[in-house]
């Protein structure tokens, strides 16, 4: 996924591992790194924002199970413990970041892009 493109999916790591990259106008960086077992994408479909980071696979490649946008509400809507397990990862996301960010004095770097 890109940067700044509409967020149409939801995607789960099979096996990585995945960079994720943000550029903030100054130039890109890689801000983290996903494996198997991990997932992004939920940010922009729950808030219905573009993406906020580029996701590409490492140098040995990867797998990842794609869950379109609609398949991803529904099962929001359906599953009561999926929107629990995606909402914990997403907060466990933002608190490593905002964690990050106050030990290298406010830079803020991602484990996870969307």
């Amino acid at each position: 996924v890109r940067q700044g493109d509409a967020a149409d999916a939801w995607y789960v790591v099979g096996r990585g591992p995945l960079e994720v990259w943000r550029d903030d106008g100054a130039g890109e960086a890689r801000v983290g790194v996903l494996d198997a077992g991990e997932s992004f994408g939920e940010i922009g479909l729950l808030q219905g924002t573009p993406r906020t980071a580029t996701v590409r696979a490492g140098p040995d490649g990867a797998e990842v199970l794609r869950v379109p946008a609609a398949a991803f509400h529904a099962m929001m809507a359906a599953s009561p413990e999926s929107r629990g397990d995606v909402v914990a990862s997403m907060l466990a996301r933002i608190e490593a970041q905002a964690a990050r960010a106050l030990r290298e004095g406010g830079e803020g770097n991602s484990d996870a892009g969307d």
